[in-house]
Formats: C-alpha cells, structure tokens, sequence
C-alpha cells in the first residue's frame, strides 16, 4: 500500500503537542518496518520548514536530523508541472496547494491520502482516493 502523507501530518511529527501527534508518529513508525511506502512531495518538506522554524523553541540541527531520517524510509518527490497545472485548472477548489498535493498523489499512484485536514479538498479527477486521519489509517490497517 501507498500512502500520500499531507503537510499536517509531517507538522504532527515536527511540533510537539499538536492534536494528532502520536497517530501521525505511529504512521512513519509502521512504514519504517513494514511494507507500507509512504510519499511525500518536496513542497510539503519546505512548508514545514517555514512554519516550524517559526515556532518558539525550534532546533534547527534536531529538524534537519528528523527530515534526514525521514527521507531514508519515505520517497519525496517534487510537484510536477502536470499536477501544478491540474490544480490551477481546478475552478471549483479554492486550495491550490492542497489540490496540487491530490493531483501528486494520483500521479505517484497513492492507494490513501493521510491528512488532518477533514476537508481535504479533492478534484473530480482524485475522488477515488479516500482520504483519512493518521488515526482512522492504522484503524483501517489493524482491521485488514
């Protein structure tokens, strides 16, 4: 199984305390050591940077450890020029970088979207991909 990881869930694991902190850690933990492959794109990684080095008490030699580590089991690509297009010609999708994080997730063949983000908004085009929370993920995974 392939699993899009959104901006949010990354966030889950870079800022202590945040709302789906553990769920979201379970989720790289159990790709760390299993089968499932989880995907990221470059954007989410450079987002995260700017809002977490914003937050009060960042590490940066602590941050740049924890990307490191995650690119040794996660595969990160850039949002290509398809799935920037895509999303900007998606007219009834205010969210263009959410749009275009769906568009890269069909274009990598992600059987899931994990996000925080309940309305997480998806094309026309993506709407067979389901979207979930980190905890409704390892719920769907301990039940198949």
């Amino acid at each position: 199984m392939k699993a899009f990881i959104d901006t949010n869930v990354l966030l889950d694991i870079l800022i202590p305390g945040r709302q789906n902190s553990l769920e979201s850690a379970a989720v790289f933990r159990i790709a760390r050591t299993s089968s499932l492959e989880l995907c990221l794109s470059t954007q989410s990684i450079i987002d995260a940077v700017y809002i977490v080095s914003r937050s009060p008490g960042f590490d940066k030699k602590k941050f740049r450890s924890v990307i490191l580590d995650i690119l040794k089991f996660v595969n990160v690509h850039g949002i290509s020029h398809f799935s920037l297009r895509s999303a900007l010609e998606e007219e009834n999708i205010g969210d263009i970088e959410d749009c275009a994080q769906a568009f890269f997730a069909g274009e990598y063949y992600c059987d899931v979207i994990i996000s925080s983000d309940k309305r997480f908004p998806l094309p026309r085009k993506m709407e067979k991909i389901p979207v979930m929370t980190s905890g409704e993920f390892i719920s769907r995974l301990k039940r198949a």
